[in-house]
């Protein structure tokens, strides 16, 4: 089914490399790499599109459910605290302080101000890089995640809940 729809399309465009060979193995069309739109805008340009979040110190949490956390790493996420919340953002989990609802405006604003980002996502990686956050990836399993943190000059920060989240975020990133 899947084949046969890629099969229809004049054009086809994909902004990763695992995705690309997916799709030239599954069909004969000329496939394209392109640049995720999400990367040719500044944090400036996102500006007028974000939501107001309220000035806290917080951990922002952008984990997609395909990942579990386990209660060893949750654990070493509340103990990071230090006087700052933890925000978790789509997915509600009972040992945050703040469980927000999906929205593109309230994403921005929070990950913007966030003092640390813990994801999973392809997307938080991009922002995080885009707001110059102090993050970590847990992304050691997926290629997308993988291949963005690598563009990025991110991979040190990637992480399996086996690691230290400590360390990770304390590692200097040098955005510049």
């Amino acid at each position: 089914f899947f084949v046969k729809g890629l099969k229809n399309f004049s054009k086809i465009s994909v902004r990763d490399e695992h995705t690309y060979e997916v799709v030239t193995s599954l069909c004969s069309k000329e496939v394209s790499r392109v640049c995720d739109p999400t990367l040719l805008l500044n944090p400036t340009d996102y500006k007028c599109i974000m939501g107001k979040a309220k000035p806290e110190k917080f951990i922002f949490l952008y984990i997609f459910s395909d990942e579990r956390i386990s209660d060893s790493f949750g654990k070493q996420v509340v103990s990071r605290k230090n006087g700052l919340a933890i925000i978790s953002f789509g997915e509600a989990r009972n040992w945050a302080d703040k469980n927000i609802p999906y929205s593109p405006q309230v994403f921005l604003d929070y990950i913007s101000r966030a003092d640390y980002v813990l994801t999973n996502t392809f997307h938080g990686s991009v922002f995080s890089a885009i707001f110059h956050r102090q993050v970590a990836i847990l992304g050691k399993n997926k290629n997308k995640v993988i291949e963005i943190a690598n563009l990025l000059k991110l991979d040190s920060q990637l992480l399996s809940q086996d690691d230290n989240l400590e360390e990770c975020l304390n590692k200097y990133i040098d955005y510049n």
